[in-house]
Parts: C-alpha cells; structure tokens; sequence
C-alpha cells in the first residue's frame, strides 16, 4: 500500500533489535539440542537447563518485541490504511 502511494517506511530500531534477538535466541537453542544430544551425559543437567531457559526467555522476549513493534507500525502509519 505504501509503495502504491510512493511512501518510503524505515526500519525501525525495534525491528531490528527483535531480529537479533532470534538470530541469538535461535543459535542457544541450537547449541542446547548439540549439548543435549552429543554431550548430554558429560554435563550436568542444570548447565544445559540454563542454556535451554536462557533460548526459551529470549524467544519469549522477542515474541514481545514483535507483537509490540507491529502495534506501533500499526498505529504509525494508519492513515495509509485507512486512505487505501
């Protein structure tokens, strides 16, 4: 709709911050299923648990951010929804 009308919308910040967030999140729980898998009976439990709970609070996180930043997309450029 907006390129319909010749309107340019930046990247915001919090877009940006939500997409490093998965980049990360996504690798710690890579990196859980590999220690879990190959190194599972070498560590102790509650080492991989971190790990996992450190991924699953970053997802969460960015879960937030997402739902967060389309609300404010949303309401930031509503009138090009409205117009169209």
């Amino acid at each position: 709709m907006a390129a319909t009308k010749n309107v340019v919308i930046t990247a915001n910040m919090s877009g940006k911050v939500k997409t490093g967030l998965q980049i990360v999140s996504t690798g710690i729980m890579i990196l859980w299923f590999v220690l879990t898998r190959d190194f599972g009976r070498s560590l102790k439990p509650h080492y991989i648990s971190w790990i996992r709970d450190g991924g699953i609070l970053l997802f969460l996180y960015s879960t937030y951010l997402t739902i967060a930043s389309g609300i404010s997309e949303t309401l930031n450029h509503r009138k090009l929804l409205v117009d169209s």
